[in-house]
């Protein structure tokens, strides 16, 4: 059952919410209306609709969540760790080289795991024709990898739960891929996207580069920079070294696409469902 209600009577049937959804499946516009489909059991929660709403149309309703959900106002000062969002919508922008060095060395502060004395490598593609041929990449490696995982799923002699999980990826890359021939929703349009990786065979490298994207995001949000994490990219890093000319000894552990957002989110909010153990 879905946890996500619309108001009929606040939605203006703007769309923003269906724009904002990363499942293009979960919620549509139907007679100058937003609705939420019966079949939303792939909804990932990110409650991007929710809080793109303009009109506070839609409400979430969890019983299960004991611990509830704090709501915030946009216009109410908040740190920048809650008013960063995975952003989906960019402007037709360009983000300059200067601004972009900035977050990045001051990202670059992040903690650094220095056992073996591993550098991190930040790598940007800001030219909008190596962006597509990545993002045409990236897509036929999913295509390759569906077709793979589709094999293993039949295969009798796995578990019935390893199998589910191949399953459940295909689904995901099936819809992904259809998505993708409307519109970008691997890099939503983004103007650059953001690499960091590091020698494999250095035991930080992994750690270096998620600590400071971790980083990077937040100072993004500083300077009004959407971000938006890619897994799809270090997922596919053999592919993407290679096309762009890197040692196959360097890896992609993060990446994200940055970029000035289209839209800003009306509410902010926090999930206090954290799982706490206390000694």
């Amino acid at each position: 059952m879905n946890k996500f209600h619309v108001d009929k009577d606040k939605c203006k049937g703007c769309g923003l919410c269906v724009k904002q959804c990363g499942i293009s499946s979960i919620v549509s516009v139907n007679r100058g209306k937003a609705e939420y489909n019966q079949e939303t059991e792939n909804c990932r929660e990110c409650f991007h609709c929710f809080k793109i709403c303009p009109n506070n149309a839609i409400s979430y309703n969890d019983k299960n969540n004991k611990s509830g959900v704090e709501i915030y106002s946009a216009d109410k000062n908040v740190s920048p760790v809650l008013r960063r969002r995975s952003c989906r919508e960019y402007l037709k922008k360009k983000i300059s080289r200067e601004l972009v060095s900035k977050v990045i060395n001051e990202a670059n502060t992040a903690p650094r795991f220095d056992i073996d004395f591993t550098d991190r490598k930040f790598i940007v593609l800001d030219d909008s024709d190596k962006l597509m041929e990545v993002r045409s990449l990236v897509l036929k490696q999913m295509e390759n990898v569906k077709k793979l995982l589709k094999i293993m799923g039949r295969i009798p002699f796995l578990t019935k739960e390893k199998r589910n999980e191949y399953n459940m990826i295909v689904d995901l890359f099936e819809r992904l891929l259809e998505g993708n021939k409307k519109t970008d929703i691997l890099f939503y349009g983004a103007p650059a996207l953001v690499m960091i990786a590091g020698e494999k065979s250095k035991t930080a490298g992994p750690d270096n580069s998620l600590y400071a994207m971790g980083q990077l995001l937040i100072l993004a949000e500083e300077h009004k920079i959407g971000t938006c994490i890619n897994g799809f990219v270090s997922f596919f890093s053999k592919a993407i070294v290679r096309y762009l000319g890197f040692s196959k000894e360097y890896q992609i552990y993060a990446a994200a696409v940055i970029g000035y957002p289209g839209k800003t989110f009306n509410r902010h909010l926090v999930r206090n469902d954290s799982s706490i153990t206390w000694n």
